[in-house]
């Protein structure tokens, strides 16, 4: 009967200590949870940040891409009339000696 009550106790014993690990285990699981909520939190925000430089920097390309362009476009336009500027000229020559 000793050997019966002494077996039940630890048993006892044994199940209380594996219920006082599932508790520290709750705590540490609880404790990793909130760390990682807070992680997450952060890099929600830092993604909206991200997201709202790069619309701006999205658009900030285009209109640099937009004036590129129309650059462009008046420096053919420029080197068009200095080349029929040139042909003008070589006509007035060309007359001149003729």
């Amino acid at each position: 009967m000793l050997s019966n009550r002494e077996s039940a106790r630890r048993s006892r014993m044994r199940k209380q200590q594996h219920l006082d690990e599932l508790r520290a285990q709750i705590v540490q699981l609880r404790a990793e949870n909130n760390h990682i909520l807070s992680k997450f939190n952060l890099t929600s925000q830092h993604y909206v940040q991200l997201e709202e430089q790069n619309r701006v920097l999205r658009s900030q390309a285009i209109d640099l891409y937009q004036k590129l362009q129309a650059v462009t476009s008046m420096l053919q336009q420029q080197q068009q009339q200095q080349s029929m500027g040139n042909f003008d000229n070589l006509d007035f020559q060309n007359s001149a000696f003729c």
